[in-house]
């Protein structure tokens, strides 16, 4: 986050709240919120490995490189028998256009 220029105070709080939202529904769920850092390829993959996961689930990008993320990442876990089930995103993938108002999005716990 901070090498990508995105470091800014309320920012930061902002995730840091929201990590720990989605770490307490999962814990309510029986599992908790694992978080690494480097290629994220390598560690969604050592991360499934570990937990001798069966298939791993993700919410697809909008951001130009993640389709080749995604092709990278079924493959590495498919070489491991390892299934990827892609959610659709539930956010544009493009901008609303002029005059739409702001935009809002909900978490549920």
């Amino acid at each position: 986050m901070c090498a990508a220029g995105f470091d800014a105070p309320n920012r930061q709080a902002f995730l840091v709240d929201r990590l720990s939202h989605l770490d307490a529904s999962l814990r309510r769920r029986g599992g908790y919120l694992v978080a690494r850092a480097g290629p994220v390829v390598r560690e969604v993959c050592a991360v499934a490995a570990e937990c001798e996961a069966a298939e791993v689930q993700m919410a697809v990008g909008v951001i130009g490189n993640a389709h080749h993320r995604e092709e990278r990442l079924r493959k590495e876990l498919g070489d491991s028998g390892v299934a990827l089930h892609v959610w659709p995103s539930t956010c544009p993938s493009r901008p609303a256009p002029s005059g739409a108002g702001p935009s809002r999005s909900t978490t549920t716990g």
